[in-house]
């Protein structure tokens, strides 16, 4: 008997509790209770990726017959946009704690559970009650408190590959599954096309950095559960591979006194903390199952 094919996509319900929400540390100054530094993230490519930004390069014949998707580059250097894994990291961070949703059809929002909607602009309980993911990544009127830079490549290799155009998923799929839950999907081997596009191979690396001020234990810690998983990202897949944390001590730091910066190099003290306080086991565990990700041949 043939088994099933899987679906190639899921519906991650929303968190049984509801949202939770409190009162923001702020960006006055930094508190010396929370945690301030820096993190090191490396993402590796395990399946060919490749994020445009709209350009269309020659090769090296110089012929205009053969033009090819050119991957997005800053300051002249193949990356990957600190704004793509900003956006990849809040949705993960998003799904597996208890957090409101930031996006959903506007022209549905009569069906959304108000639990999970966002609070108004208008209203002043957004001086002081956000979510755990409107603190890290920001809201309206509300500035974020992580930076996460451009990850630009420092190993590996670029290759063309014939692919067709950007996917998408149906209006009514979208339709039928935006208000159950949240919606991911697996990844699946992309199908020869007929668009010459630039990607990055398997095994290249790229490097960006997180910046991050007043965020406590828990906050930094559900970051590293994010990092265990190996989400689908332009045509592939990627996986994070998180270097050092350094913190920064507030009062040595404006004292100039030294050492101002020690470096933590074992998570699992900050993981202990989010598993207590912040993370839904059973939406992580989803997720996981979900992106579980074997490589087959030329993937």
């Amino acid at each position: 008997m043939t088994p099933p094919t899987p679906s190639s996509h899921d519906v991650i319900p929303f968190p049984p509790g509801g949202v939770r929400r409190n009162r923001p540390a702020g960006h006055h100054r930094l508190n010396v209770r929370y945690l301030n530094g820096s993190l090191t993230l490396y993402l590796r490519v395990k399946a060919p990726i490749h994020l445009g930004d709209g350009r269309l390069n020659m090769d090296d014949t110089h012929d205009p017959a053969r033009l090819y998707r050119a991957h997005f580059r800053a300051n002249g250097r193949v990356a990957l946009p600190g704004t793509a894994v900003k956006g990849l990291l809040r949705s993960i961070l998003e799904t597996i704690s208890p957090c409101g949703l930031s996006q959903f059809p506007r022209h549905q929002i009569q069906h959304i559970p108000n639990r999970m909607l966002p609070l108004h602009p208008n209203d002043p309980a957004r001086r002081w009650q956000l979510d755990l993911v409107e603190q890290l990544f920001g809201t309206k009127g509300y500035r974020g408190q992580l930076e996460i830079s451009d990850a630009y490549l420092d190993e590996g290799e670029l290759g063309i590959r014939k692919l067709p155009p950007n996917p998408s998923p149906p209006p009514s799929e979208r339709q039928q599954n935006a208000i159950n839950g949240r919606l991911f999907y697996r990844y699946t081997p992309t199908p020869a096309g007929n668009i010459p596009t630039e990607i990055c191979l398997p095994g290249a690396r790229f490097q960006c950095s997180i910046r991050f001020e007043n965020l406590t234990k828990g906050q930094v810690g559900l970051l590293f559960f994010a990092f265990q998983l190996t989400p689908p990202m332009g045509y592939g897949v990627i996986a994070f591979e998180p270097a050092e944390i350094q913190l920064v001590d507030p009062q040595r730091y404006f004292l100039n006194e030294a050492p101002s910066r020690r470096v933590m190099n074992d998570p699992r003290p900050l993981m202990l903390a989010a598993k207590q306080l912040y993370l839904v086991e059973d939406a992580f565990k989803q997720l996981q199952q979900l992106w579980h990700f074997v490589p087959k041949g030329d993937t």
